[in-house]
């Protein structure tokens, strides 16, 4: 099965949004730093480390699969994504609205979610319409911070 990674940027969110998304990429980022500096190399000894942080179990999970693959790098950039497993892949689509899709950004917490416009790519519309079909498998999710804006990513089998 072929992987695609398909590419949105989220509509400038209300100030609340913001300090959300803000808030969940600073303490992905603190885990993450946290957890390498401390050489977790292992799923169990990353979930030690990052079980206190305030972070979606989506996020948690990326972190214990990613970080035992990072054994030999000597360090960490500061532009890493916030990572999240598939299940943080819940989108919607409807004509009514006028940003058409909308994605479900993980909280920590139960109720905590937040719907947010996206601005899809339109050379991928077919691929997201396959994603919302259930014809194509989303994997990771990768949420970027650029500049003035935010970014999500999605790899998909199709």
């Amino acid at each position: 099965m072929p992987t695609k990674t398909l590419e949105a940027t989220l509509v400038p969110p209300t100030a609340h949004k913001e300090r959300k998304l803000q808030e969940l990429h600073d303490l992905y980022h603190e885990g993450l730093h946290e957890a390498f500096e401390a050489g977790a190399d292992t799923q169990s000894a990353v979930n030690d480390i990052v079980t206190p942080y305030d972070l979606p179990y989506q996020v948690k999970d990326a972190l214990k699969n990613y970080l035992p693959s990072l054994d030999d790098a000597q360090e960490l950039s500061d532009d890493h994504p916030t990572r999240m497993v598939n299940r943080a892949a819940r989108f919607d689509h409807s004509e009514d609205r006028e940003h058409s899709y909308v994605w479900e950004v993980p909280q920590p917490g139960r109720g905590t979610n937040f719907w947010i416009p996206l601005r899809i790519n339109p050379e991928q519309e077919s691929l997201w319409f396959d994603l919302l079909s259930k014809d194509a498998k989303a994997g990771e999710l990768r949420l970027q911070r650029h500049r003035t804006s935010w970014e999500v990513h999605v790899t998909v089998e199709t």
